[in-house]
C-alpha cells in the first residue's frame, strides 16, 4: 500500500483481490459531523462511521464512475 498525501487529501494505492476505479480519502476533525454533513447532501453510503484497527475513525462513500471516497480522522490514543 502507498499514501499519497496532497495536504489535507491523499490518495491510496492499495493491492487488492478486485480492481477499484480510484480512493480519494479526506483527512476530518470530526468523522461523524462530516458524515452526517455528506449524506444530509445526498451522499449514498459504502460504510458509516466506524472505529478501524489502524487507529483512525472513517467512513467509505459512493463516488462517481466506481470511486471510493473515503473520509478519515485520527483517533486519540490514551
Amino acid at each position: 500500500m502507498a499514501w499519497l498525501g496532497f495536504g489535507d487529501f491523499g490518495v491510496f494505492l492499495d493491492a487488492a483481490t478486485t480492481d477499484s476505479v480510484m480512493t480519494f480519502s479526506f483527512y476530518s476533525e470530526d468523522c461523524d459531523a462530516d458524515y452526517c454533513i455528506v449524506t444530509g447532501r445526498g451522499a449514498e453510503t459504502i460504510e458509516a462511521p466506524q472505529d478501524r484497527p489502524w487507529g483512525a475513525r472513517a467512513i467509505y462513500l459512493k463516488g462517481p464512475g466506481g470511486m471510493t471516497v473515503e473520509i478519515e480522522q485520527v483517533l486519540q490514543r490514551s
